[in-house]
């Protein structure tokens, strides 16, 4: 009964992450009977598991506190990956560049990536895993914070570098996360492995599609906010706009000769233009969000280092008891 459920529940969640950014959360009510579906079936799925002498996938195992961090850690990383998939190449549709613009950065990004590994492959030890993951934050805040300054005149070539260190964090994050996930599960027994791979692979999976839902539902709230700003400075009577409409209307000179249709599709563009001009600045926000969220989260892995040095220290300098 587990595997059916859990593949129930899973697939339900994940279907409401996937439409429900397309088909906006409280406007669809099947969104809110499948995400009922799904909980109910985890649900069930959790009592049967809890209630094995011999369980399948060890659930007091997994909400215990080491793990609960592990789990915790590794969907962080991947929310903040998909600044990537999310942030960079939905700017990239908004701007319209098609799929052929985009192989030189693709081409960057796979080969920054693969030598990030290949690098990581000589030094990953278990004990340096919190630094690899330190290092990879930093990176991620780097390339997030690099991207925050994009315009609707920015093109691929000016995301090489960002997208560069975005794609190194990404090869430094899984090995050693794998690693450390095989140790703990390896030191409770061979049976822990099919557990761990399942808190691994849920939390890869579900956490990519509950990336792109917050984000891209952050992306929109924020156009949203945009559009309405820059709706407000937009007026007829200011001989600017007017001069930037006429400017839009003059490039249909040839085709529209009445200056009424030219002035109409002038503001047409206009608005278009503003448009993307707000959907660019509602990116930039989500630029930001992930640098303040990575920053976050390099300053949370600083503080359990901290705190486990501290009570290393305590430990070394505790007398010893009499005999």
């Amino acid at each position: 009964m587990s595997f059916p459920l859990m593949t129930v529940g899973f697939g339900c969640i994940a279907i409401v992450l996937g439409m429900g950014r397309t088909l906006w959360w409280l406007e669809t009510p099947w969104i809110g009977v499948v995400l009922a579906l799904g909980i109910g079936s985890m649900a069930l799925f959790c009592i049967v598991e809890l209630h094995r002498t011999n369980p399948i996938i060890d659930l007091r195992w997994l909400t215990g506190r080491d793990m609960l961090i592990f789990a915790g850690a590794l969907v962080a990383f991947r929310l903040l990956l998909s600044e990537q998939s999310v942030g960079v190449f939905g700017l990239f549709t908004v701007l319209n560049m098609q799929n052929d613009q985009l192989i030189p950065l693709f081409a960057v990004i796979g080969i920054v990536t693969f030598a990030a590994t290949a690098v990581l492959s000589m030094i990953i030890k278990p004990q340096r895993v919190e630094i690899i993951h330190l290092t990879a934050l930093i990176l991620i805040a780097i390339g997030s914070w690099l991207d925050t300054h994009s315009t609707t005149l920015s093109r691929p070539e000016q995301f090489y570098v960002s997208q560069a260190l975005i794609g190194a964090a990404s090869g430094l994050f899984l090995p050693p996360a794998m690693l450390n996930g095989f140790m703990k599960a390896l030191a409770r027994g061979p049976q822990y492995i099919l557990s761990f791979l399942a808190v691994f692979l849920t939390t890869q999976s579900l956490g990519g599609l509950l990336g792109s839902a917050i984000f891209s539902t952050f992306v929109a709230l924020r156009e949203q906010f945009h559009s309405n700003v820059l709706a407000q400075g937009i007026t007829l009577l200011d001989p600017v706009v007017v001069q930037r409409i006429q400017a839009y209307g003059g490039a249909y000179g040839r085709v529209l000769t009445d200056p009424t249709q030219r002035n109409t599709q002038g503001l047409t563009l206009l608005t278009q233009s503003l448009t993307q001009q707000s959907w660019v600045l509602a990116y930039n926000d989500l630029f930001l969000l992930i640098f303040y969220g990575a920053i976050a989260a390099a300053a949370a892995l600083l503080l359990h280092l901290g705190l486990r040095v501290l009570g290393s220290a305590r430990v070394s300098t505790a007398p010893v008891p009499a005999t």
